[in-house]
């Protein structure tokens, strides 16, 4: 399905509640392939497989999702998000594995032709659950009952917070978008300006935003997301402000210096003291936040 249509389904879809019960069976193929690769410990072919059970009678009093979800009753972007959190992958990456993974499509019940999900749909969703708590309370349910189903007791030993799993998500996929943004601006200094580049780069710019194109393995650490958000907005910060006074024309007109410009600000303001805040919610977020705290403040 065309991305454009994908969205205009999504959007018909909000406020509709689910009206089939019954979740639609593993395609045959997805199954056969599936089951061909993974073993049947494997979390993710046992989540398909007892799907239905941990499902039963559960019916989202809103429908958020495009207009595939509809065809049952299986909350397919609550489970990504879920998937996001455990393998702490960003949008993009989620997005990508959706498309890859022949696991995530049997847990999900999905053929092996599914068009897949445009990107911005998993940010809307995880604003939908912030900011309205009808809809954080039914992700909420799903996890507990994920939780509560003995064959995943191993794997899931008590109900995740649904409010907490929604902020790491998107935290890390916040930050995600400024590494990406470094990487490019790194990538066009080093096209048009090199020698430049070489005399301002710090040492650990290339292990940072070198390997930043990896399709499916995570490259933030889980164990300090404040201080990394720290770093990287210092990064950016710093070789902003080197463009700034650079005496070499036309550095702040590349794409990618405005990109990463416009991303810095998006996520980020400056301290008292000049340093890089990294700001609770980004101009992505409804206008009608106004929660101002900092996660380093």
């Amino acid at each position: 399905m065309h991305p454009c249509k994908v969205r205009r389904a999504f959007c018909l879809a909000e406020g509709k509640a689910v009206h089939m019960s019954k979740i639609i069976p593993i395609p045959r193929e997805t199954s056969r392939a599936a089951q061909a690769i993974f073993g049947s410990n494997n979390f993710y072919i046992i989540l398909g497989n007892s799907l239905a059970n941990i499902l039963s009678e559960f019916k989202p009093r809103r429908f958020i999702g495009p207009g595939w979800e509809q065809k049952s009753v299986i909350p397919i972007l609550s489970l990504l998000t879920l998937f996001q959190y455990m393998e702490r992958l960003s949008d993009r990456q989620t997005v990508r594995a959706l498309h890859y993974r022949l696991d995530w499509k049997y847990a999900l019940h999905l053929p092996l032709n599914h068009p897949g999900i445009p990107e911005e749909i998993l940010c809307q969703y995880r604003q939908k659950n912030l900011f309205r708590c009808s809809h954080l309370s039914e992700l909420q349910e799903m996890l507990e009952r994920l939780a509560g189903d003995p064959a995943l007791d191993k794997y899931i030993d008590k109900p995740v917070d649904a409010k907490s799993m929604i902020t790491a998500v998107c935290t890390l996929d916040r930050l995600t978008r400024v590494v990406d943004a470094m990487h490019q601006a790194i990538e066009g200094l080093t096209n048009h300006q090199p020698d430049w580049l070489r005399r301002i780069a710090l040492p650990h710019w290339y292990t940072r935003y070198y390997h930043v194109s990896s399709h499916l393995k995570p490259f933030i650490s889980s164990d300090r997301p404040e201080a990394f958000s720290r770093e990287i907005g210092e990064d950016a910060q710093y070789l902003l402000d080197c463009v700034e006074h650079a005496d070499t024309p036309g550095l702040d007109e590349l794409e990618e210096i405005r990109n990463l410009h416009a991303v810095w600000q998006e996520q980020f303001k400056l301290s008292a003291d000049a340093s890089a805040l990294f700001l609770s919610r980004c101009a992505s977020c409804p206008s009608i936040l106004t929660d101002k705290t900092h996660i380093n403040a």
